[in-house]
């Protein structure tokens, strides 16, 4: 099954800006893996699709940086562990349990036997709109490193982790790549519960030595925002914040809080 890669780019307002614009295969698959709106197995059919359509070379063209060598190797790599770690993720042992990171949670006291269960609480127990993420993990066993099971915000599992061993070189949703959005200086922005005002722009057709080391932290625009402050005489002060580009949305000035 084919998607389109607009399909998994959170923002609405990225997604527009984008529509009809053809982006190299090695950024559409960092954009993907970037998702946190859609399935893992969405997101993983979607890569492999292109790395069975795309050569070796074809995935070396774009601006993007990856620390982990051959990218189409690195995602094929991906694609496999993703899904062995979502088949254990639903393998149910007698000695596991599921349970959930309080900080993320309304409730972190339940604990369930399967996936399934975990999954069927978290409607309830997550809050709406919200991901949240589950722990399975030993019985009895709070050292336990475990796997992290995130779930997007319709509760469908996007993605799978052991905490122990993040390989972020070689992690596709690691990986930086550049997006030719159209945001500028003075476009008013939110990024979750966030507002601000766009300070600078950067693209780039070549990255430069010094974007050697970027990530996906990166992909983002500068941008200028408010915040209360009671020490300040105005009670609000100013400071400089980077929102994740794929996750931005364009604001009217009415929608800002007061």
């Amino acid at each position: 099954m084919q998607y389109e890669f607009l399909e998994f780019i959170d923002s609405k307002t990225l997604r527009e800006q984008l529509k009809g614009t053809d982006l190299p295969p090695a950024v559409e698959c960092i954009i993907i893996a970037q998702c946190r709106g859609r399935s893992l197995e969405d997101k993983l059919t979607a890569i492999e699709d292109r790395t069975s359509r795309y050569t070796a070379e074809e995935f070396k063209k774009g601006p993007y940086n990856f620390g982990g060598g051959d990218l189409r190797e690195a995602a094929v790599r991906y694609i496999a562990d993703k899904r062995a770690l979502l088949a254990e993720a639903r393998e149910h042992k007698e000695n596991e349990v599921y349970v959930f990171e309080e900080a993320e949670m309304i409730s972190s006291t339940t604990i369930c036997r399967t996936l399934d269960d975990a999954i069927e609480a978290a409607e309830v127990l997550c809050f709406e709109d919200e991901s949240c993420r589950i722990v399975k993990q030993k019985t009895f066993d709070m050292d336990d490193c475990g796997l992290r099971i995130v779930l997007d915000p319709r509760k469908e599992v996007t993605d799978v982790y052991r905490r122990d061993n993040l390989d972020t070189d070689h992690d596709l949703a690691w990986a930086y790549a550049e997006i030719p959005h159209t945001f500028s200086a003075g476009d008013i922005v939110r990024c979750g519960e966030k507002y601000a005002v766009v300070a600078d722009v950067r693209h780039f057709d070549t990255l430069p030595p010094y974007m050697a080391y970027s990530d996906f932290s990166d992909m983002c625009l500068y941008c200028l925002r408010a915040y209360e402050d009671k020490v300040h005489s105005c009670k609000v002060a100013f400071c400089h914040d980077h929102f994740q580009v794929l996750r931005t949305e364009a604001c009217s000035e009415d929608e800002l809080p007061p």
